[in-house]
């Protein structure tokens, strides 16, 4: 593993379009310092009433994992160390991924008053957080030993929620300026 000062960390993230017609994924590769080493997005996938017939609950799962996840983490350039994603959904990535897939999350109370943070690792003093967070992974894979270390050193460096923000933002703007984002007429 490369030491955790000269890490690179992927932040993966899927939002609606704006008109809520479809999916818009992107990825951003962070180092240590927080500083962007690389950003890539979709195109946004907006699935036809009969793809939304077809594939039913099955829909969302394959899109956002098979069909923008996988596809985004297999097209960087640089290789990043882990990938924190928000959401269990995304956890399939692992599946076609060499790399470590976590989710990061905020404890909630329940989890504070029991002390459990299920299979996960719990973050304490997270750099501008005022609640701590909880790393979880895919639960066929055991990655959160292998990461562990790097997470707490990387969280005295960085807020490690704040670059899903990012991600955010950027697709936000990429709906606004770029045609190639909003819907046909």
């Amino acid at each position: 593993m490369v030491a955790p000062r000269d890490a690179l960390i992927a932040y993966f993230a899927i939002r609606k379009t704006q008109d809520n017609s479809g999916y818009v994924g992107g990825v951003l590769v962070i180092d240590s310092k927080g500083l962007p080493q690389e950003f890539r997005s979709t195109s946004p996938l907006r699935p036809t009433v009969a793809q939304r017939a077809l594939y039913g609950r099955s829909l969302e799962p394959y899109a956002f994992n098979e069909l923008i996840g996988v596809r985004l983490i297999r097209s960087l350039k640089l290789k990043p160390e882990i990938c924190f994603v928000e959401s269990p959904e995304l956890f399939e990535i692992r599946e076609s991924s060499q790399m470590p897939i976590i989710r990061l999350s905020q404890v909630d109370n329940a989890s504070l008053m029991n002390g459990s943070v299920d299979d996960g690792i719990r973050i304490s003093n997270t750099r501008g957080r005022t609640k701590d967070l909880v790393a979880d992974q895919h639960p066929n894979f055991d990655d959160i030993r292998y990461v562990q270390h790097l997470i707490e050193t990387i969280s005295d460096s960085i807020d490690l929620l704040e670059p899903f923000e990012r991600v955010e933002t950027a697709l936000r703007s990429l709906t606004h300026s770029d045609t190639n984002y909003r819907p046909s007429k």
